[in-house]
């Protein structure tokens, strides 16, 4: 039998995968981290009280 490996398997793709989203996690919760230590640049959230009553 001849067999040609050109793609990947099952359990490659799997990890692959999973390595993505592990690192877009790290990275979203370390943007966050960083984000909430500034000011928020967006004039409406920084207003603290409803204006409607």
């Amino acid at each position: 039998m001849n067999f040609r490996n050109e793609g990947l398997t099952v359990g490659e793709l799997t990890m692959a995968v999973a390595t993505l989203i592990i690192v877009g996690l790290i990275w979203t919760t370390f943007n966050n981290q960083s984000n909430s230590s500034k000011e928020s640049t967006l004039p409406l959230q920084n207003i603290s009280t409803h204006l409607y009553t």
